[in-house]
């Protein structure tokens, strides 16, 4: 075991210094504000905030006033409360902002040089007032950070090399760890001065030879001196635990949990014992409904790929997923309304087993409850990577079971109720490999699929050729071999694409970042009203399959519309050790003239990140014919910032200029940036 010896300093900002994130992560640095009393127009310098180490989902930024040589930084006040969970109001009538929190009243009125607290007014420093900015058409009242501090108990702290502000509870300790595998779950309790604000995530990373973590961060924090930080475990699920301070501005304190294989995690804070607790356990974390192409589909997020029972009743869906914690609704029972394709609501509990299972399973029970009492019976259950999908108008796939694996590898299997000969041939002149299945083993329905997934083009089935037999065709992509670990019941084909496994480039792993997500949309189109978070992810998607048709290894930080945090995205690539780092965006100002393409970087000392930048820049402006406007240096951004490896910031297009926007959405378009993305990476790599 190791012990930790020293605090690290803590450095303490002055109230009037200076130096990210408006809707999410934002690549301006300067934005127009309308000051919405005086109805004057001015353009500040945007401050990026962080609330307790997450990024601050606002309308209209933090930003920076200049007077008579002085600086103050201006934040949204009722965003901010907001995102602690505070009460906030507005009165449009009277203009006054109303916070309540821990027994405390706050109003800000509007042009006033003061605060209101409980009754007392409380002069602003240096007689600044409040304000209300308006961006977008959206108003914020708007305070000096001062406030926030002498008035409402937060610490702030600010990197002006960044120009972020860090606005955070009052500094705690962590002061030990133990480790607990005697009880209904494997416990790490870490023991702290009081409750700490936390953020909690997990990296997998043995697809790519790392390995997988589960990461608890306590903000504005330190470790009390002797504290054990190491603890090798000896576990089959967990290797080691270790308490680290990161170095960073203002202090936190990381916990890595460094697991054996992946596994599902939940967190909590025991008051009691004044403990920040970690249970290795699978958790149900989120229950979605959404239309996935012609299908009604409702996803239930787990922490890893779950263990799973379905029972069919009348007019229900039963779901029970072993040794996991419902994490949802805060972990009590209730139910979500539907009324949608048939459903009517989606119940939830964390199921007593003492009648169904053995005494003290964990069972978190998920019932689908149908207005038809047949309609249970077409629901089609699909297990996915974190969890699984309902497609409530049935198999999307049509008894077809065919996964990509990795880059280079997929599967194909067919299930059969008795012992069945199937006849194959593969046709090497067209890469045709066609498999004759005999209807009296397997229900199958024509169904024709173009996947061009680099390792197969298309797969089709047919029943209408030969009445006795359905006609499975699978077109091979070039390169592609054969493994079959058939028997007499089931089909299961391995299909491996050789030129990419044993490609000079398969030691290069990329991580491909979709800016945006989840509430965070990024830019809005002006003119068609397209999201920005939309169009990076599919573009993601099209350079990841780009890539690994070039034998590249390729990672994603984000997979679906969910929100993932700035240093989230970090931690992941340099946890699997990238080779390289891409972070897909699209651009917009006020301006609807303004067009073209542009790549961010951050200055590293041994310019590879500028290097990196310019190469994807180059083909990129050569390929599209777009407007270049250049490689462009932003140290404040925080992706390309803290990535280990090279790395940089991809501007699309602008989707405030009325042909752009069209354009970039444009599947043409859209490939030959691709194509020219990844000819950046290639001749990068060469010239290194």
């Amino acid at each position: 075991m190791k012990i930790c010896n020293t605090l690290v300093g803590i450095v303490l900002i002055s109230i009037l210094s200076l130096g990210a994130v408006f809707g999410g992560t934002t690549e301006k640095d300067n934005i127009n504000l309308l000051d919405s009393i005086s109805k004057t127009v001015a353009n500040y310098k945007i401050v990026n905030t962080l609330v307790n180490g997450n990024e601050l989902e606002t309308d209209v930024p933090g930003y920076i006033v200049s007077e008579k040589g002085k600086e103050t930084i201006y934040v949204p006040v009722s965003s901010i409360y907001r995102s602690l969970g505070a009460g906030v109001s507005w009165s449009e009538k009277s203009k006054r902002l109303t916070i309540k929190q821990d027994k405390k009243t706050y109003l800000f009125d509007i042009g006033k040089n003061y605060v209101t607290v409980n009754g007392k007014k409380i002069p602003i420093q240096d007689k600044k007032v409040i304000k209300l900015m308006r961006y977008a058409g959206t108003d914020r009242t708007m305070v000096p950070v001062s406030v926030i501090a002498s008035q409402m108990g937060m610490e702030f702290k600010y990197q002006p090399e960044i120009r972020t502000i860090n606005i955070s509870e009052a500094l705690a300790k962590v002061k030990g760890m133990r480790y607990n595998a005697l009880g209904k779950y494997k416990e790490i309790r870490i023991s702290t001065s009081t409750e700490i604000s936390t953020t909690s995530y997990s990296i997998d990373g043995t697809e790519y030879g790392a390995k997988s973590k589960i990461i608890l961060e306590f903000q504005n924090a330190l470790i009390q001196p002797g504290t054990i930080c190491t603890m090798p475990i000896k576990d089959p699920e967990i290797n080691r635990i270790d308490l680290i301070n990161p170095k960073k501005v203002p202090p936190k304190v990381r916990l890595e949990i460094e697991l054996n294989t992946p596994n599902g995690f939940y967190t909590y804070y025991d008051k009691a014992k004044k403990e920040q607790v970690v249970q290795i356990v699978n958790s149900l974390k989120d229950i979605q409904f959404e239309k996935i192409g012609d299908y009604h589909v409702l996803t239930l997020k787990t922490g890893i790929k779950p263990e799973l029972l379905v029972k069919k009743l009348q007019g229900k869906l039963v779901l029970d997923f072993k040794n996991t914690k419902l994490v949802y609704n805060n972990g009590s029972e209730g139910e979500k309304s539907i009324l949608s394709s048939g459903l009517i609501n989606v119940a939830y509990t964390q199921f007593d087993p003492q009648f169904e299972y053995e005494k003290g399973e964990l069972i978190s029970r998920v019932v689908l409850n149908f207005a038809d009492g047949n309609q249970q019976e077409k629901a089609f259950v699909k297990e996915i990577k974190e969890g699984v999908q309902i497609y409530i108008e049935g198999d999307p796939d049509k008894g077809v079971n065919y996964q990509k694996v990795s880059g280079s590898v997929s599967q194909l299997e067919f299930k059969f109720a008795e012992e069945t000969f199937v006849s194959k041939y593969l046709n090497e002149t067209t890469s045709e490999y066609t498999l004759t299945i005999p209807k009296t083993a397997i229900a199958l329905d024509t169904i024709y699929r173009d996947y061009q997934d680099n390792i197969i083009q298309y797969l089709d089935v047919n029943d209408s050729l030969d009445p006795a037999n359905y006609l499975v065709t699978v077109k091979l992509a070039p390169g592609t071999v054969i493994y079959d670990n058939s028997d007499s019941r089931m089909i299961s084909i391995a299909f491996i694409n050789k030129l990419i496994s044993d490609s000079v480039n398969k030691k290069t792993l990329i991580v491909l970042d979709a800016g945006h997500g989840g509430p965070d949309p990024g830019t809005i189109g002006k003119f068609t009203g397209v999201k920005e978070k939309d169009l990076a992810l599919k573009a993601v998607y099209e350079l990841k399959t780009e890539l690994e048709k070039n034998g590249y290894e390729v990672g994603l930080t984000r997979t679906n519309d969910s929100k993932v945090q700035l240093l989230q995205r970090t931690d992941y690539a340099n946890e699997v050790n990238a080779d390289l780092f891409i972070s897909i965006h699209y651009n917009s100002v006020d301006n609807t003239v303004v067009n073209g393409i542009e790549v961010l970087y951050y200055p590293d000392p041994a310019g590879l990140k500028y290097k990196f930048a310019k190469s994807l820049f180059t083909q990129l402006a050569s390929a599209t014919g777009a407007n270049p406007r250049g490689v462009v240096k932003r140290p404040l951004l925080v992706v390309p910032r803290e990535t280990k490896m090279p790395s940089a910031l991809v501007e699309m297009g602008f989707v405030s200029n009325r042909d752009e926007e069209i354009k970039l959405q444009n599947s043409d378009y859209l490939a030959v940036q691709i194509k020219a993305i990844v000819q950046g990476v290639k001749l990068y790599l060469q010239n290194q």
